[in-house]
């Protein structure tokens, strides 16, 4: 038998783990109160989206996909004043219809005619004029579109993809794979006698069932693609990660001698993006990389693989940034007066950063480039123990972003701070109306919100991406939004409480940098949609619509729950919790303001907000 010698501060720790029998027990009742109250929500979302539709102005409404003949069409397409013209929408549409199943009215967009077709076709009168209209402009175009968007917007009306009881299937069917993978997560780590953090799979939970309810809510059951479905298939691919990420013991994982791998990959990602990306519409930012059949979003991705290099250097060379200092007689004169870590250790990880960031400026994606910049800073200043260097960082970011407006280079940086020093002037500017969108939607949702699934954030743009805040804030008000604020100031502190009791070095920076990973992105999305900084294009952890991000987020969540289950004693990061606690102050700074930002949109001056007017095109 093996005698082995432990202090009394281990043997503390280790009272504290808690038991593996029945030591889940507080986060199942947690996860069983949560799921009550996200079911709740989607049930309100989806009465209030599915509301009874018999018919409208006295026409009933019709299912493409389920067209008999053309003849069924006659009495929705009122648009065409013409008979004949009519009959030759109909017969195009019943073809276009019986070839496929339809999943959005809006595909009728893309039914395309021939001259050709109109010319062959007797009687017609409406088609035949736009066809001398685009030869009176000089276009030399062979086809033309079915409908018009205008046209679109009234066959709306009365044509769907699918009726209600399709989705009443579609929704509980996706509604229970989304209980059924957190109740998954909860189950394994029990039957594992998994010791970790018991509250942060609840919180998660809620987050994602807010997201998911804001997904019914944004979008016509009936007549366009479910968002809610493809959210559920994220968030439950997220939980098998966030369980497979939660087992491994970080601080003995070969990452941390693996950094320069992870930052090697990242910069691979990053160059296939800049020579294969494309970006979402008519963006020149380069965002999506599409693989086959398969987009994917290289960012999320390059975001983790950053944080695991910038642990792994901090780790090993935080005491050298703190003790070795750059003999003064090597630095620049204007240098001098200042306390210079050892420039060995400091050069590489300040390139390193650099490049990622120019990496992200070249893909004129701005989000990224400002929210790695300001967690490398961050980490800095913990790992340096002083403020100075990581303020002056951020200084230099201000000067790089005004330069870049001043310069309209890139000119995504130009266009989203001309929109947020004019959010009122640039509404005609390509993508310019974002922000006045996101301010007339909070204003409308005043103080306790429209409710669930009634808002009309559907016709803001990328509101189910960029500008999900938003749409949360007009179904639930300034109460509900600062009840989101709340939960994700809760997942924040825990995150850094489990980064305060990390066993060693690596664990901390891994779960200090894991925790801004998340903070960072609900600062800068949550500034930019109340018009604090310019507009970002980050994430909003577990709200938003698509797989990339909502994998990495889960990934972190599961490594910060791998964290929690192997503390370690105070001794190893005593040093370095003194900064952590300013940068938590620091955080609830910025959390103040913005929750003062948006109790003035919501509920101070909403009406101001609401009547401000913009410019147009005449």
């Amino acid at each position: 038998m093996a005698v082995t010698r432990s202090t009394a501060s281990q043997r503390a720790v280790r009272y504290r783990l808690p038991d593996s029998n029945g030591s889940r027990a507080p986060e199942g009742y947690l996860l069983v109160a949560a799921s009550l109250l996200v079911a709740v929500g989607f049930v309100l979302a989806y009465l209030a989206r599915t509301a009874p539709e018999r018919t409208i102005r006295g026409r009933p409404i019709l299912n493409l996909n389920r067209l008999q003949n053309a003849e069924e069409l006659l009495p929705h397409l009122s648009v065409f004043a013409d008979l004949e013209d009519r009959l030759f929408a109909a017969r195009h549409i019943h073809q276009y219809a019986r070839s496929r199943d339809l999943q959005t009215v809006g595909e009728l967009l893309s039914i395309r005619v021939t001259a050709e077709q109109i010319r062959k076709t007797r009687g017609l009168d409406e088609f035949p004029a736009r066809l001398r209209d685009l030869a009176k402009n000089g276009s030399k175009a062979t086809t033309l579109p079915l409908v018009t968007l205008a046209e679109m917007r009234q066959l709306r009306e009365t044509l769907v993809v699918r009726d209600e009881p399709q989705f009443r299937r579609l929704a509980i069917l996706y509604a229970l794979l989304f209980f059924s993978a957190f109740c998954a997560v909860h189950l394994a780590w029990r039957y594992a006698g998994f010791p970790g953090d018991r509250l942060l799979l609840p919180l998660v939970l809620v987050l994602c069932g807010i997201g998911g309810t804001l997904m019914i809510s944004l979008r016509d059951p009936l007549r366009d693609r479910p968002l809610f479905s493809d959210f559920v298939l994220g968030v439950a691919a997220g939980c098998v990660l966030l369980f497979v990420f939660s087992r491994p013991d970080y601080e003995r994982s070969p990452l941390r001698r693996l950094a320069y791998v992870s930052l090697a990959a990242s910069f691979v990602l990053s160059l296939a993006l800049l020579v294969f990306g494309s970006g979402p519409g008519r963006s020149d930012a380069k965002v999506n990389l599409v693989i086959g059949p398969v987009s994917i979003q290289p960012v999320e991705p390059i975001k983790l693989l950053l944080v695991f290099f910038l642990a792994a250097y901090f780790a090993g060379r935080w005491e050298f940034f703190r003790e070795l200092k750059e003999p003064r007689a090597r630095l620049p004169r204007w240098l001098q007066g200042f306390d210079v870590p050892r420039l060995r250790y400091a050069v590489p990880v300040v390139a390193g950063v650099a490049l990622a960031t120019l990496f992200f400026f070249l893909q004129k994606d701005l989000g990224p480039a400002l929210m790695f910049s300001l967690l490398f800073l961050s980490l800095y200043a913990v790992a340096r123990g002083r403020a100075a260097a990581a303020l002056a960082g951020c200084g230099a970011l201000v000067l790089a972003f005004t330069v870049g407006y001043w310069l309209e280079m890139p000119r995504t940086v130009a266009r989203r701070v001309a929109m947020w020093l004019s959010p009122w002037d640039n509404f005609v500017q390509p993508g310019g109306d974002h922000l006045a969108q996101s301010l007339w939607t909070l204003a409308s949702g005043g103080t306790f919100g429209r409710g669930l699934g009634l808002g009309e954030a559907a016709s803001v743009p990328a509101v189910h991406t960029d500008l999900v805040l938003a749409a949360a804030g007009e179904d639930l008000g300034f109460a509900g939004l600062l009840g989101i604020y709340v939960l994700y100031g809760v997942l924040v502190h825990r995150a850094l409480r489990i980064t305060r009791s990390s066993r060693g070095d690596y664990s901390f920076f891994l779960g200090l940098g894991l925790t801004l990973l998340i903070g960072l992105q609900v600062a800068l999305i949550s500034g930019g949609i109340l018009g604090l900084i310019p507009l970002s294009g980050v994430v909003t952890p577990f709200l938003n619509y698509g797989k990339s991000s909502m994998l990495v987020n889960f990934i972190a969540v599961g490594i910060l729950a791998a964290l929690s289950a192997h503390p370690g004693t105070p001794e190893p990061t005593q040093v370095l919790r003194k900064p952590v606690r300013r940068l938590e102050w620091a955080l609830a700074s910025v959390a103040a303001v913005i929750v003062l930002q948006a109790g003035r949109i919501q509920v101070l001056a909403g009406d101001q907000f609401l009547v401000s007017g913009v410019l147009v095109r005449q």
